[in-house]
């Protein structure tokens, strides 16, 4: 079978079920690891408890958040360049917190190309996502142009592919919102597993460290203790991970050459961006044939990790990469 490759060039990164192209034998996974809902936990403003208590209570369950910077506010770039090391994503939220909807497009452009560059030249990684100030959404194709998706706040459980990559829902959460407890946390959650939904939480200030609609840390930790005792019911990304995720998952090419004792499996994906390598992990699987009870899938001559569940093999693929299953 001749290899598939299937590469459009667009402007701009475009979610698109119809372009994806999966074979009848294949699933592919809504969620990382067949995760039955995503999570991010997203935090503004740079407030002064969130890399003294946010960033460690993170870090205790392996999870990784998004910390959105007003880049004109950060006093000490080495502690978020820090941050970012451990893992999590350090994202815009503009230069000076204006309303987009109160400013002209030039000045929406200039708050958006100028602190991606700020984050990226003192953080040195890649600024892909932003949040929009007061929730005030701006101009899709001027923040296209710099990100590959944005957050709004509607305060709702987010769709498993969203309507607007560019005003993606979150729930601010603390004492100006409903949910303040962990008991508030968890059943919101759990209310996405239903709809296979992606639950983006809008965290601000910590333990009244001064900032906007505080959150009690012990309320917090015991809530990430709930998410990580659910095992892989969850999966919790960063903005960055999870926007990438639905954008390759959305367009994932697969084809295959079959021999006697192995498959070829060519990964495409129809998407294309000039911001970002869409290298994201999406979690597939492949019924194996009729009686075969073990397998292993090889890349790049060497054995990855996979799964063997229910007469499939379930195993991590990124695009532009060829896999090897063996019996």
């Amino acid at each position: 079978m001749k290899k598939l490759s299937l590469i459009m060039a667009i402007p701009f990164i475009m979610a698109n079920t119809a372009n994806a192209q999966i074979p009848e034998n294949y699933e592919v996974a809504t969620w990382h690891n067949f995760s039955q809902a995503a999570i991010t936990y997203s935090f503004d403003d740079g407030t002064p408890n969130q890399i003294p208590v946010a960033v460690p209570l993170l870090d205790k369950y392996g999870f990784h958040g998004t910390f959105n910077l007003i880049t004109s506010w950060v006093k000490n770039w080495d502690e978020w360049k820090n941050v970012a090391q451990k893992g999590h994503e350090i994202a815009s939220h503009t230069i000076n917190h204006p309303n987009f909807g109160q400013i002209s497009e030039s000045q929406q452009e200039e708050e958006l190309a100028k602190s991606k560059d700020t984050i990226e030249m003192m953080i040195g990684k890649e600024c892909i996502t932003m949040v929009y100030p007061y929730c005030v959404p701006g101009n899709d194709q001027i923040v296209a142009r710099y990100y590959i998706s944005a957050r709004g706040c509607s305060g709702k459980v987010g769709n498993s592919t969203p309507e607007n990559m560019f005003n993606i829902t979150s729930r601010v959460v603390g004492t100006e919102s409903d949910m303040q407890t962990a008991d508030n946390f968890n059943k919101w959650v759990a209310s996405a597993i239903g709809t296979k939904g992606w639950c983006v939480f809008l965290i601000h200030a910590l333990d009244g460290d001064g900032g906007y609609s505080p959150i009690e840390s012990k309320e917090f930790d015991a809530h990430l203790n709930y998410v990580k005792q659910s095992g892989q019911t969850y999966w919790v990304g960063t903005f960055a991970e999870i926007s990438k995720y639905i954008l390759e998952r959305n367009s994932l090419t697969i084809s295959e050459r079959a021999e006697m004792d192995y498959i070829e499996i060519t990964v495409g994906c129809t998407a294309q961006s000039k911001l970002t390598k869409l290298d994201q992990p999406v979690t597939i699987k492949r019924r194996l044939p009729e009686g075969c009870t073990t397998a292993r899938i090889v890349r790049n001559n060497s054995e990855i990790p996979s799964q063997i569940a229910d007469g499939c093999i379930i195993f991590d693929v990124v695009p532009d990469e060829v896999y090897v299953l063996s019996f």
